[in-house]
């Protein structure tokens, strides 16, 4: 079970820090960091059925805006999702 969390953690790590920090986003490095550590442990509990699309994933943290952190309901809102 960790080493699933670990593998998890680390592949979505690497799927918003590329598709953020691509031309087509504008996001710096920072603010992935902040969204990921923001929003790691609500798309884990609530949305890990999305990974690793990152569309799915957005749409699943929107449909649970009202059960996930204060923190990722920020980033969320912060972002315009």
């Amino acid at each position: 079970m960790k080493r699933t969390s670990k593998l998890l953690s680390g592949v979505l790590a690497l799927v918003v820090a590329t598709t953020l920090a691509s031309p087509a986003f504008a996001f710096s490095l920072a603010e992935v960091a902040q969204a990921r550590a923001a929003c790691m442990g609500d798309i884990s509990r609530y949305c890990a059925s999305a990974f690793p699309n990152l569309g799915r994933m957005i749409a699943c943290l929107q449909e649970h805006k009202q059960q996930i952190s204060k923190p990722c309901q920020a980033q969320m809102s912060a972002t315009g999702n």
